[in-house]
């Protein structure tokens, strides 16, 4: 894995993911702008992940569709749980346990989760209230003139609503385990938002 402290959260480009056995047909699609531009995959929960040392279970990764190497990046998702030490002359990184007030992690770290999981489900939302507004729309149509292919439209639509939907409600699901972690760690209000 490259160290990109810039990457929100931790990328396998597909290749990897396959060698390794990581199906994502239980994932979600994943698009978040970032700094070397949008950042396109699917949104997957692993078993584990193992950094020397360091075995983490349950963690969040994406399946970089677009992965220009065959090499993953190790983003901010899971540096921000470390404090980072790198030797550039040894060609090493060592990772400590964290030093936040808030479960080993920083006001930062939670901040920039939270903040990760709303911007992730904005474009969702925007998706599922277009479709809405679209069902209406065939819906008055229908109701003026039966013409075939509207039926056929207007269960394509419903489908749409239903998979927008339950990735609303997955990420919906994210945030609330987060906020009830962040509550168990005491972590201030402002620091969730």
């Amino acid at each position: 894995l490259i160290v990109d402290p810039k990457a929100p959260i931790t990328t396998l480009p597909p290749s990897i993911g396959s060698r390794l056995g990581i199906n994502p047909g239980k994932s979600i699609p994943f698009r978040l702008p970032g700094v070397r531009g949008v950042l396109s995959g699917r949104l997957i929960t692993i078993d584990s992940l193992r950094l020397g040392e360091i075995e983490m279970n349950d963690v969040e990764i994406v399946i970089n569709e677009f992965a220009s190497s065959e090499m993953g990046r190790l983003g901010m998702d899971l540096l921000g749980r470390f404090r980072v030490h790198l030797d550039y002359a040894s060609n090493w990184m060592e990772l400590a346990p964290g030093e936040g007030p808030y479960e080993g992690r920083t006001a930062e770290w939670w901040q920039e989760r939270f903040r990760f999981y709303r911007e992730l489900k904005q474009p969702y939302e925007k998706q599922l209230n277009s479709h809405r507004e679209q069902l209406n729309t065939v819906q008055q149509y229908n109701s003026i003139e039966d013409e075939v292919g509207v039926a056929a439209r207007m269960q394509q639509i419903l489908a749409d609503i239903r998979r927008y939907e339950g990735y609303v409600r997955i990420i919906t699901q994210e945030i609330d385990d987060l906020e009830r972690r962040a509550s168990d760690a005491a972590v201030p209000r402002n620091f969730r938002e």
